[in-house]
């Protein structure tokens, strides 16, 4: 069970080769969370539950006294703060809007992604992304045996689950189990008109350190504007401190379900003689890590990419 993703690539800048076999050997750069290029990325309402929520709702209420009590009144009990919140719903309320910022900043303080899209015929992604095909696209292979072990599925869950992450109705969160800071999320992105909405109470319920995470990550930056919705993206989001380091994060070491596997160039790559060795040398890449080498071309009856793989012959 495999599915394919694909990333573009401009092959125009200076370590442009640099950045390929960064891929090829299996490590990506990770653009931080707030540098992305659209202006309403990541961007969210942040709507603070009623206190006549808190009042009606044991378990946000919960979360609510552990607040207070780390805040300088370890004694407080649920029948005072009940009392309080009766009293004071105003100050409740600016309260959480008062932590909201920080909480936000520490969470994703070291956190990035990588794009994709599973449509190797997106001609807008080919122009925006690849010089105007003159770039290439990288092609990951998802294994979803490496996901199906990590969780013990048996196939008919495997086979539902695979369904509702390519639906966008659920989030990869690898490994299965919290064994290192490190986390890994791959999901699709939603598209909307309006920007999505983090509920506090709806985030106080999350105790478990990941679906509190998983509930941000997919009322943040799992949404966009619709006006992007021919990008079908997905993004794999990630936290790894050692990748600060480098800049670079090892697919084969903490996603390995996730890996490049093959490299297509444009269909308007130059075959000039500076072009020839560029692409020799992207060929010879290929041959050195293993993996495939394919050439896109357009069709001559249909508005569509056609992708055929090429041997890997080198000019003399």
């Amino acid at each position: 069970m495999k599915s394919k993703y694909y990333h573009y690539q401009s092959l125009s800048e200076n370590k442009s080769i640099e950045y390929l076999e960064n891929k090829l050997e299996q490590k990506v750069f990770l653009t931080p969370l707030n540098k992305f290029n659209d202006p309403y990325e990541g961007q969210f309402y942040y709507k603070t539950s009623l206190s006549s929520f808190f009042l009606q709702d044991l378990e946000a209420r919960k979360g609510l006294l552990e607040d207070e009590r780390s805040k300088g009144r370890p004694n407080l009990t649920d029948a005072e703060l009940c009392e309080d919140l009766k009293r004071y719903s105003t100050r409740y309320d600016l309260l959480q809007h008062e932590n909201k910022k920080n909480f936000i900043q520490e969470t994703f303080s070291q956190w990035g992604a990588i794009c994709f899209t599973n449509d190797i015929n997106n001609t807008p992604m080919w122009t925006y992304y690849a010089d105007n095909h003159q770039g290439c696209c990288i092609e990951f292979e998802l294994d979803y045996s490496i996901i199906q072990s990590e969780f013990a599925l048996s196939e008919k869950e495997m086979n539902k689950y695979r369904e509702e992450i390519e639906e966008g109705r659920e989030m990869i969160l690898f490994p299965a189990y919290q064994k290192s800071e490190q986390r890994c999320y791959f999901f699709k992105i939603k598209y909307d008109e309006k920007i999505p909405t983090i509920e506090h109470g709806e985030l106080l319920k999350r105790r478990d350190f990941d679906e509190k995470h998983k509930y941000i990550l997919k009322n943040s930056v799992g949404y966009k504007d619709k006006r992007w919705l021919h990008e079908n993206e997905f993004r794999l989001i990630a936290h790894e401190k050692n990748s600060a380091q480098s800049g670079l994060f090892s697919l084969e070491k903490f996603s390995p379900f996730l890996r490049v596997t093959g490299v297509i160039m444009g269909a308007e790559f130059a075959e000039n003689e500076k072009m020839k060795l560029k692409k020799d040398k992207i060929k010879k890449l290929c041959e050195k890590y293993k993996v495939k080498f394919y050439q896109a071309n357009f069709s001559d009856k249909e508005y569509k990419i056609e992708i055929e793989i090429e041997n890997i012959t080198l000019h003399n």
